[in-house]
């Protein structure tokens, strides 16, 4: 099932299949269409509604509003994006970026074992169907600046204020 939400930083789609969620993604984003025909391919039957799918899509908005009420709640869902090896390589890296913490693309890259990947690794960051549950916002340049970002810079930068970050 996919369903999109307004948030108090825009829209964004969830998907959800059998219990995990495989697409959380702003819809304004240039990739969001390639993501929800990801998640189509991969996950036939997405676009079919049921009871427990829709109470997961209520649990997932519910969770994002509280997250963007500064609430710290851990992430009671188990996702399933889809992307290739390297990306969700990439993506497990991030997942682990604590809350009010960075990680900036070069040591993303040094992380995953591959410290000349920094243009791959930054690829596979704008590909992340599930944004804020992989909370790829938390990567930054190697000086510190912000840069692009599925929900847009200035999402960014709000995100990462309300996790208590200077946002430039």
């Amino acid at each position: 099932m996919v369903e999109i939400v307004t948030t108090r930083l825009g829209k964004m789609a969830i998907g959800v299949w059998h219990g995990q969620v495989c697409l959380c993604d702003w819809i304004e984003s240039r990739r969001f269409p390639a993501h929800l025909a990801a998640s189509r391919n991969a996950f036939l039957g997405i676009d079919v509604t049921n009871e427990a799918d829709m109470e997961l899509v209520s649990s997932v908005a519910g969770w994002i509003g509280r997250y963007l009420d500064g609430e710290r709640e851990r992430m009671p869902f188990d996702i399933a994006p889809v992307g290739t090896p390297f990306q969700k390589s990439v993506w497990d890296v991030i997942a682990g970026i604590p809350y009010g913490g960075t990680l900036s693309y070069s040591a993303l890259a040094s992380a995953i074992g591959r410290p000349d990947a920094v243009r791959a690794v930054a690829s596979a960051c704008a590909s992340n169907p599930v944004s804020l549950l992989v909370p790829c916002h938390r990567v930054v340049g190697s000086d510190g600046t912000l840069t692009g970002y599925a929900g847009g810079v200035d999402a960014k930068a709000s995100l990462l204020a309300m996790e208590g970050l200077p946002s430039d």
